[in-house]
């Protein structure tokens, strides 16, 4: 049986690996705190793309250890967003015809928002403290649900998202969609697992104080320890929860600290859904108006778009539904805040089933899209090697999303134990090139000039690295560096 000291050069290889990517973090994190967004006016895909890049940064310093600090970058570049939001809602071809300014930006670039900025702009405000559930947020959210349930030209496929207008679904668009939700419902679990911390701290708490039956001094430290427990715990909760917490000052002050919670919450909960609200009525209103347009295009005469609006019904129910149930669920979370103002022993627990439950939800609409990951995985696994037709960046972005899917039902840590996803760490760690790249894929849009877009390298590492963190499959140093 090999020992921890067979292994010991190994582990000192890979630390020294941990480190040096410690270092470039911070580097790449100070870099993209300083970069400022040069695009004109409202240009989507760039202001979106500087605030993916400061909450990454943000995020970064946060996970070496320091608190992330309010961004008035990232809220200036959010405003920008915010101030043309109803164009996430809004159908290509509607999009295009709202063109008004400038001249010098084609309709598509300025009015149109590819789901995949809409999936990026969404990571970015999910990561951003104080902005999870931000109006722009749920837009986003409405969004990606609509344009994965939706069958489009092409390829015709439901659960699959696509880069533009002119591509077919792909596996890293789709990913970065599922990243984005998941991401949404992550925030929830964590808040529910921070409210039951919450719970067992009270039971605890009560139990110090009023038991008789044990000693005053094994009391007094037993209640020490349980201030101290949830005060480390407040202390290592990340940027990603469903509300802002201040910190505590001190394990003494734990008691007045979660005291003062229920008021922060019920505001909070209540701002949430008044975003929710005239998120959903400018989704609808959005929606009112697409329909319009494509009934006065049948009228004049293109009976090709005559079946657009029923094409289209189900997957804006789905998305609409998805809001409405965000709507229901701050309706309970306020019954429970409000119940902690009367010591109700078990509203700390009902909050956090409410919150797990609204993960779950979240969870559920992205079964089509899971369906779609795996088939892409199981074709690219089933092409042979020899013939150089399997597409690696493409088996990667559907291994890594396919697994964050899966491993989303239960604990976040666990290892991923799909058969087909430690097939795929095999082929694709056999497949990495002495350069750290793997054989360029097939595009994920081709336009009509012949123009094509492919994945940067970096992306498909990330995917990897995923993959590599979360499956069974040995990794030598080698391959990590």
């Amino acid at each position: 049986m090999p020992h921890l000291e067979d292994h010991i050069d190994t582990l000192s290889e890979l630390d020294g690996l941990r480190l040096e990517t410690e270092k470039l973090l911070m580097q790449a994190a100070s870099f993209l705190e300083t970069t400022e967004a040069k695009a004109p006016r409202t240009f989507w895909p760039y202001v979106a793309y500087a605030v993916e890049h400061r909450a990454r940064a943000l995020c970064s310093r946060h996970r070496v250890g320091t608190q992330p600090e309010p961004d008035a970058l990232a809220e200036r570049l959010i405003a920008r967003l915010n101030s043309r939001a109803e164009l996430l809602a809004l159908d290509s071809t509607v999009a295009r015809s709202e063109r008004s300014t400038p001249q010098d930006l084609e309709d598509r670039d300025l009015f149109h928002v590819p789901v995949f900025t809409a999936a990026r702009t969404m990571q970015a405000l999910v990561s951003t403290p104080r902005f999870t559930f931000h109006r722009l947020t749920w837009f986003c959210y409405y969004r990606i649900l609509r344009s994965l349930h939706t069958p489009d030209y092409r390829d015709w496929t439901v659960g699959g998202a696509r880069a533009g207008d002119d591509g077919i679904s792909t596996a890293f668009v789709t990913g970065e969609c599922v990243r984005a939700i998941l991401m949404l419902g992550r925030a929830f679990q964590r808040t529910a697992a921070l409210f039951e911390r919450i719970d067992l701290w009270r039971t605890k708490s009560d139990f110090s104080r009023r038991s008789h039956l044990t000693d005053s001094r094994w009391r007094r430290e037993e209640l020490d320890r349980a201030n101290y427990s949830l005060f480390v715990d407040f202390l290592h909760t990340g940027p990603d929860l469903a509300f802002v917490f201040e910190q505590p000052k001190a394990p003494e002050n734990i008691a007045a600290f979660i005291a003062s919670l229920p008021k922060q919450l019920i505001e909070q909960t209540l701002a949430t859904k008044e975003e929710l609200t005239a998120a959903r009525k400018e989704c609808q209103a959005v929606r009112r108006k697409e329909t319009a347009f494509y009934e006065g295009l049948v009228t004049a005469g293109r009976v090709d778009l005559r079946y657009w609006v029923a094409h289209t019904t189900s997957a804006h129910e789905i998305a609409i539904r998805a809001l409405v149930d965000g709507e229901e669920r701050c309706d309970e979370l306020v019954s429970h805040f409000r119940a902690l103002k009367t010591s109700n022993a078990d509203s700390w627990h009902k909050a956090a089933i409410a919150l797990d439950e609204g993960a779950r939800n979240i969870s559920r609409a992205l079964r089509s899209a899971e369906s779609f990951l795996k088939s892409v995985l199981d074709r690219e696994l089933a092409e042979p090697t020899s013939a150089q037709r399997r597409d690696y960046p493409e088996l990667a972005f559907a291994a890594a999303a396919y697994g964050a899917i899966r491993s989303n039902r239960g604990a976040l840590d666990e290892p991923w134990d799909d058969a087909s996803l430690g097939a795929a760490a095999l082929v694709l760690s056999e497949a990495l090139g002495s350069d750290g790249l793997f054989p360029l894929g097939r595009p994920i849009l081709t336009d009509s000039w012949g123009s094509r877009v492919n994945v940067v390298g970096s992306e498909v590492l990330r995917a990897v690295a995923d993959l590599f963190r979360h499956s069974r499959v040995s990794v030598a140093p080698e391959t990590v560096r």
